[in-house]
């Protein structure tokens, strides 16, 4: 299911009883508009590049993939029209590889809501993202460490909380290439 450039829809209806998504499901699919996760539940582990480069996926919602507790590198990262990100539906995940959501250039904000179990986030987590404005942290509060970069490259960041990061170990970079974000906007609350 990667590299097919005419694919539109995928039906994953068939995947009720798949636990792992290897590596490069559903990546360089430009077409592809949208991924129903609904049929998803049983699915434990989400492999690196899933769904990279889905240029005309607009949105994705998580909801059917509450099972999920890790997920590998460059998840959703490259998606040229991607503005809409339900995240809710993680409720189990802990661990979130390096460049999730990377280079998402429509993305305005983020709603880390659902995240609560995550406990590592690698680099570059919503890293070149031009448009990204907010991230609302609130479902990051058990997270005890992030790699560098954060946000880094997101020339439109305006609001980013560090308070539900309190207790976490930050890696380098972090908020590096992000002029509109001042000091006062990382003071926590």
């Amino acid at each position: 299911l990667c590299s097919m450039r005419s694919l539109v829809e995928v039906d994953l209806s068939g995947f009720a009883h798949v636990t792992t998504i290897g590596y490069g499901c559903l990546s360089n699919n430009p077409r592809l508009a949208s991924i129903p996760t609904d049929a998803l539940g049983k699915v434990v582990d989400i492999g690196g590049r899933f769904a990279i480069r889905a240029d005309s996926l607009t949105a994705f919602d998580a909801s059917g993939l509450g099972a999920v507790r890790s997920i590998g590198g460059e998840f959703l990262a490259h998606c040229a029209n991607l503005a809409d990100v339900r995240l809710g539906g993680f409720t189990s995940l802990v661990s979130v590889g390096s460049r999730f959501l990377f280079s998402c250039p429509r993305l305005r904000s983020l709603d880390t809501h659902g995240l609560g179990a995550v406990v590592t986030i690698d680099c570059e987590f919503a890293a070149k993202c031009e448009t990204l404005e907010s991230v609302d942290t609130r479902g990051l509060a058990s997270v005890t460490a992030i790699g560098g970069r954060l946000c880094a490259q997101c020339p439109s960041l305006v609001s980013f909380d560090m308070a539900p990061l309190a207790g976490a170990r930050l890696g380098a970079g972090n908020f590096d290439d992000c002029p509109k974000l001042n000091s006062t906007a990382l003071v926590a609350a």
